[in-house]
């Protein structure tokens, strides 16, 4: 093993997991680095793919433009090492995000996981990219179980089973669980996100504006937030505020998966339609959280909800 190449490539995954635009770009310089090491050393290009899809599941750039470079990282990987884990997981969430194409996502996904052990951030990406779209909900609390057995100080694993319990209605559980995670890292704005989602699922409306608050503090690159923050206002009846918040919104980011929510919310069904299509465009990593989004339960019945889910294949 080349010790420099290992070391730098450690080095990447820490700043990897530091969920910021400036850590992750840090990221792959040390991906890059280690590269320059040892051209033949497998991890770091599955680093590297590991990065290109941060890029847009952390809404720092579109799907579009980055997905290619991940699946293209990631086969690098797996030219030089067949079985490594890393480098199926990206390719079975690129499967899952930009084709819908589950039967591949679940193939790359049984490779990932035919290692022992498993490693953590594969049952993760298992639970998040591949079972919640699917409805599995009791099988991505487990994979979240396991995965924070083996790693329990893992804010994603922690964040996996928050938004496991949420999409299984599991509210209140859900809010004390992430609230023990926000002991472990109290500015982890994934974990704020997902107490917001289980306080607007549990009816606690002030308490998730607090909580998409302090998502927009620590994340204001995140798209994410600001929507469910205005779609919290809304349902507060402060409407000023949220409409102010989305003009700002819709000037910056256009419309996608959190906009969405925010109309299906206000009941601007055809306003609500057109974020979709564009979410589906844009292939918004969050659109696969559609056939189970509580917002849309009004809308479930239309002819174009049937029409996307079927477009996702998921009906």
């Amino acid at each position: 093993m080349n010790i420099e190449a290992y070391q730098n490539y450690l080095r990447g995954q820490y700043h990897r997991l530091r969920l910021t635009p400036e850590s992750t770009s840090k990221a792959k310089e040390f991906f890059e680095q280690a590269l320059a090491s040892d051209p033949s050393y497998a991890p770091a290009y599955s680093g590297l793919a590991d990065y290109y899809y941060a890029l847009t599941a952390y809404g720092i750039k579109p799907t579009g433009d980055v997905a290619p470079l991940a699946k293209s990282a990631a086969e690098k990987a797996l030219a030089i090492d067949p079985t490594n884990s890393d480098a199926h997981s990206v390719l079975a969430m690129v499967a899952a995000v930009c084709d819908y194409d589950w039967k591949v996502s679940e193939a790359h996904f049984r490779k990932a996981m035919a290692v022992e052990p498993v490693p953590p951030l594969v049952r993760y990406r298992y639970a998040i990219s591949y079972l919640l779209p699917l409805a599995r909900c009791p099988d991505a609390i487990e994979q979240s179980r396991l995965t924070l057995e083996t790693d329990p100080l893992s804010m994603q694993a922690h964040f996996g089973m928050a938004l496991s319990m949420v999409a299984a209605k599991r509210y209140q559980g859900a809010i004390e669980y992430a609230r023990r995670a926000l002991e472990i890292d109290a500015d982890n704005h994934f974990i704020w996100y997902a107490i917001g989602r289980a306080q607007s699922g549990a009816g606690l409306i002030q308490e998730a504006i607090a909580s998409y608050r302090r998502v927009v503090e620590l994340a204001p690159w995140w798209y994410v937030g600001a929507w469910f923050l205005a779609t919290a206002y809304h349902q507060a009846g402060d409407h000023e505020r949220g409409q102010e918040l989305v003009r700002k919104l819709t000037g910056l980011h256009g419309h996608n998966y959190g906009a969405a929510v925010y109309y299906a919310v206000t009941g601007e069904a055809d306003a609500m339609f057109e974020a979709l299509d564009e979410a589906y465009r844009q292939r918004d990593v969050l659109l696969r959280r559609a056939p189970g989004e509580p917002f849309f339960n009004p809308y479930r019945a239309d002819p174009r909800f049937q029409a996307l889910l079927q477009r996702m294949n998921l009906a």
